[in-house]
């Protein structure tokens, strides 16, 4: 009879526990010849993982390997491995758009039973927030009979307010299960099916080596558990410095978290009598001494104990810069990227820029690393909810509503005319996109000017650019002003044929699968399809790899979301705006899959989440109070003095997220963890100003390490002076050329007869002046330093081109030149005119009262 084993791998975050994992996956595949194994990582990071694992189990020298009896999976895919042939796993599919599809007719239909959520439906956000509650229920291994129990104890010490929630996430969360239950397969319930499946069978030849995760969900922990109690041998590697058999390390710890964990798994194994083979250290260190060193000095200082002395040997293993902004700080983390690189010493993929919040860089990382050259891969979701595709969508269904008294509205319009998937068709063929935009720009001044909605877009008489009265036979117009009337009515056309039409077919449809179909047909008809592929061709065209995928995933969602919808809720009747609705929701809870990034790029990603420990030189931009330490605040349904009830009356298989101040508890290691990433260098950057405009400090955790060490602040400013060391500012040509021209200008300031600049910028600029791609441009941005723009007279031409032989003017046209000659020029020379608007104007006004009081 085989004997059943746990072990663990232990050892703080800069030793490889990799290299200790695999030298005992080895051991035991020349042990249990024909055995299987099952090496787990995080979903996050298992392509990654797996490419590393199978180096390792390669001989040397060998640049093609390939493993038959080793898996390299995530729990998910683990799942899929034993359950892809059973009966529950070839249900059909419910994606994350399609649940959110679901909630929304469940809250819908039990509107009448919620005490507290009947209103809230309409809210953007709801939705999503549900979901999110009941896949963190899912996870917890929290059903809805458990809350439901709760809900009717009344012996249960539970507040009121939290009785009520409790009242209506149980309704929800039960009709939930039920029809998910019935006719889908939930990926969120997958693991316990993977749980109960595993238990049934023989998994004496199977062994498992679980890496990279310092804390598990409840589903997690019982897989684990199940595997403990099955599979030959469990081998789980944790960072944690000793082996916490029987009392947990004293508060604060910077190990706590993972110490839970060892002794949930330990105590269990106990329980089911299965051997303890003992822990094996990690000894192979993974990171520089230095890094050592930093890690010993952050263990010691979070346990609030006192610190022995210590000092880094290397030159600048860790380092604080300081920038003006997070433009210029993204701008001197990309100048650093490109210098290390062009040393030689680097390749890009042993870069990692994190940071807790990435949204606060999203609109700059791509300029700035585009202007650096630098290939890069954002390992961070993104919705779909902002694609063209859904603006378009959202407008077709707000342009026209037949128990409204006015449509066709300005902003709906413009949504549906600015989309840029509905295109006019010229002979046979889509508008021109250059030739569209000119000709939308011109309807939206006219539409602005007239007021132009309702039935004014879907008459059969023209619109006229410029208005002359029947009985006017003096005005003519100009060759210019019927071009523009064609252009706009070019536009009005293709409204006036196309909107109505769909809006009456839209009426016919009797039920949700009606209107699916009516909706689809209709955006094939008028072109959106094929927009979309010309987006995807031209993306391809470009290189742009990304862009082209997230095209094609969008219509991809949208056709999904109209399958669910129809399975889901065909034959429930039409109402636009709850169809809409549920598309919407369907696009709040559908992000954008990426490729992994397998080629030589710098990876950007955040910080809360785990990460390879494969990196050189790790980046921690945005390192201020604000971020390090994360804020955190609970944003779901059931705030923390809820969890903190519901977990008083839970089981201990049974549990939630932490709550937001267990979740600062645990920012230290979080943030270890990132510090460890880096095998060499670890450099902090942070800005005075957060994203917001609001004042922030350095990390207290950064000032920590600092002080410690004695590391310098260095700080450039975001406009280089001629005295600034030259390196921190050479990048590629043109991003170094934009630096050139600001230390020209500073020292142009300073002495405009001679410019004094230091023998490196001289070198820079002279090499400027000889390159053939940048000496024209280099010259032309440089004749700007100087150029003044001093008022000079009027030629005489010119004066009669705009002002004719002879000047008839009134006396406030002679008050507004004497007031501001410039405006005078602008507005009677030039004749430019603010756009006109459907407004009441001052002088419309006067002549109001005065057609008034003749009346009298």
């Amino acid at each position: 009879m085989t004997t059943l084993t746990l072990q663990f791998v232990l050892g703080k975050n800069g030793y490889d526990h990799q290299d200790k994992m695999v030298q005992i996956l080895q051991n035991d595949r020349l042990q249990h010849a024909g055995d299987k194994f099952f090496y787990l990582v995080p979903n996050h990071i298992k392509f990654e993982s797996e490419v590393d694992i199978l180096k390792r189990l390669s001989e040397a020298d060998t640049d093609i390997t390939a493993e038959s009896n080793v898996q390299i999976l995530s729990f998910t895919r683990l799942a899929w491995f034993f359950l892809r042939n059973t009966p529950q796993y070839q249900k059909q599919r419910i994606s994350t758009a399609g649940i959110n599809m679901l909630l929304y007719q469940i809250v819908l239909d039990n509107q009448a039973k919620l005490i507290l959520f009947s209103q809230e439906v309409h809210h953007p956000g709801f939705i999503d927030q549900i979901a999110h509650q009941i896949a963190e229920m899912q996870a917890g291994n929290v059903l809805p009979e458990d809350l439901l129990a709760l809900f009717e104890n009344n012996d249960a010490v539970i507040s009121n307010d939290l009785r009520d929630k409790l009242h209506d996430f149980s309704i929800i969360y039960s009709a939930y299960v039920k029809r998910v239950t019935d006719r889908y397969f939930d990926n969120h319930n997958v693991l316990n099916l993977l749980s109960d499946n595993l238990e049934q069978r023989d998994l004496t030849h199977t062994h498992f080596y679980i890496s990279d995760f310092s804390k598990l969900t409840a589903q997690e922990c019982r897989l684990v558990e199940t595997l403990i109690s099955k599979a030959a041998s469990v081998t789980v590697s944790l960072t944690l410095d000793q082996a916490y058999r029987e009392k947990l390390p004293q508060e604060p710890n910077l190990f706590y978290q993972p110490a839970r964990l060892f002794q949930r798994l330990y105590k269990y194994a106990a329980s089911e009598k299965v051997p303890y083979l003992g822990s094996v250290m990690a000894d192979q260190p993974r990171v520089s001494q230095d890094m050592l060193t930093l890690e010993q000095y952050w263990d010691a200082s979070s346990r609030m104990g006192a610190n022995t002395e210590s000092q880094l040997t290397t030159a600048k293993p860790v380092e604080v810069y300081q920038a003006d902004n997070a433009y210029s700080e993204l701008d001197q983390v990309a100048t650093m990227i490109h210098r290390l690189v062009a040393s030689g010493d680097y390749r890009y993929s042993d870069f990692l820029v994190l940071t807790r919040n990435l949204d606060a860089y999203n609109n700059i990382l791509d300029p700035v690393f585009s202007l650096q050259a630098i290939p890069y891969f954002k390992d961070i979701q993104k919705s779909m909810v902002d694609h063209p595709l859904v603006e378009l969508l959202g407008s077709l269904f707000d342009i026209y509503d037949p128990s409204r008294n006015h449509n066709y509205q300005y902003d709906d319009m413009m949504r549906f005319l600015k989309s840029e998937l509905v295109l006019p068709q010229l002979d046979g063929q889509p508008m021109a996109i250059d030739d569209y935009r000119e000709a939308v720009s011109l309807t939206e001044n006219l539409v602005l000017k007239n007021n132009y909605q309702g039935s004014r877009w879907t008459q059969d008489e023209d619109w006229q650019y410029v208005w002359v009265a029947d009985d006017d036979e003096g005005t003519i117009v100009s060759d210019k002003d019927k071009e523009i009337t064609r252009k706009i009515n070019v536009i009005r056309h293709m409204v006036r044929d196309t909107l109505p039409k769909f809006y009456k077919r839209l009426a016919k449809a009797k039920t949700n699968r009606d209107a699916a179909g009516v909706l689809y047909r209709f955006l094939n008809e008028v072109g959106v399809a094929d927009q979309l592929q010309a987006w995807r061709d031209a993306a391809i065209d470009a290189e742009n790899i990304g862009r082209s995928s997230q095209i094609e995933q969008v219509w991809r969602t949208f056709c999904s979301l109209l399958d669910e919808c129809v399975a889901i809720l065909g034959d429930k009747p039409f109402i636009a705006a709850d169809f809409w609705a549920l598309l919407y929701a369907g696009f709040e809870g559908a992000d954008y899959s990426q490729i992994p990034s397998t080629l030589d790029q710098v990876a950007v990603s955040e910080s809360g989440m785990v990460q390879m420990g494969n990196r050189k030189v790790t980046f921690m931009i945005g390192a201020n109070d604000d971020n390090m330490p994360a804020r955190m605040v609970n944003e779901s349904l059931f705030g923390d003095d809820d969890v903190a009830q519901l977990q008083q009356n839970l089981s201990d298989d049974k549990y939630l997220s932490d709550s937001a101040d267990e979740q600062m508890a645990s920012e230290p290691y979080l943030n270890y963890l990132a510090f460890l990433t880096a095998s060499d260098r670890l450099i902090f950057t942070y800005t005075g100003q957060a994203s917001d405009e609001t004042s922030v400090q350095l990390s207290p955790y950064v000032q920590r390490i600092a002080t410690h060490f004695g590391l310098t602040i260095n700080h450039y400013p975001a406009i280089p002076t001629s005295q600034q060391p030259v390196d921190q500012y050479v990048g590629t040509k043109r991003a170094t050329l934009h630096h050139l021209i600001q230390v020209i200008q500073d020292a142009y300031k300073d002495d405009q007869q001679a410019v004094n600049l230091s023998a490196e910028w001289w070198f820079i600029f002279r090499a400027f002046n000889q390159d053939p791609e940048l000496a024209k441009l280099t010259q032309k941005l440089l004749s700007s330093i100087a150029y003044k723009n001093d008022p000079k007279p009027l030629k005489t031409d010119i004066v009669t081109g705009l002002y004719g032989d002879k000047l008839d003017v009134s006396i406030s046209q002679l008050q507004s030149f004497y007031e501001n000659p410039y405006e005078y020029f602008l507005k009677y020379g030039l004749r430019l005119q603010e756009r006109e608007k459907f407004e009441l104007s001052s002088a419309s006004t006067g002549t109001f009262f005065h057609e008034a009081l003749d009346h009298l």
